[in-house]
C-alpha cells in the first residue's frame, strides 16, 4: 500500500479548512490528486459510491473516528487508479507527517 502522507500534508490546510467548514454535518473529506481538489462530501453518499466490500468496513472506521470528533480522508490517485483511506482523531488535526 502506497503511503500518501506526503501529498496529503501537501493539501493539509485545505483539508481542513474544508473539514471545519462543513464539520457539523461529519463530511468525508476527498483529495484528488489528479485535479489538484479539496471537497467535503456527505458521507452517506460516498461510501454507497465505494464498492460493496469496502463500504461496511468505511462505515465502522468512519463512525468510530467522528465520534471522537475526527474525520475521514480519502485520497483519490486516479493515474495509479488508487482511493486510499485516512483517519484522524481531534487531537491529531495538524500536520499529518508528525502522527
Amino acid at each position: 500500500m502506497k503511503d500518501y502522507l506526503e501529498q496529503l500534508s501537501l493539501y493539509w490546510h485545505t483539508i481542513l479548512q474544508a473539514w471545519s467548514e462543513h464539520r457539523e454535518k461529519h463530511p468525508i473529506i476527498e483529495c484528488d490528486l489528479s485535479e489538484k481538489t479539496v471537497a467535503a462530501v456527505p458521507a452517506a453518499d460516498y461510501v454507497n459510491y465505494l464498492s460493496e466490500r469496502d463500504r461496511e468496513k468505511t462505515r465502522r472506521i468512519y463512525n468510530r473516528i467522528t465520534a471522537k470528533g475526527g474525520m475521514m480522508v480519502f485520497i483519490r490517485d486516479s493515474e495509479n487508479r488508487i482511493l486510499q483511506s485516512y483517519s484522524f482523531d481531534a487531537n491529531e488535526l495538524n500536520d499529518p507527517k508528525e502522527n
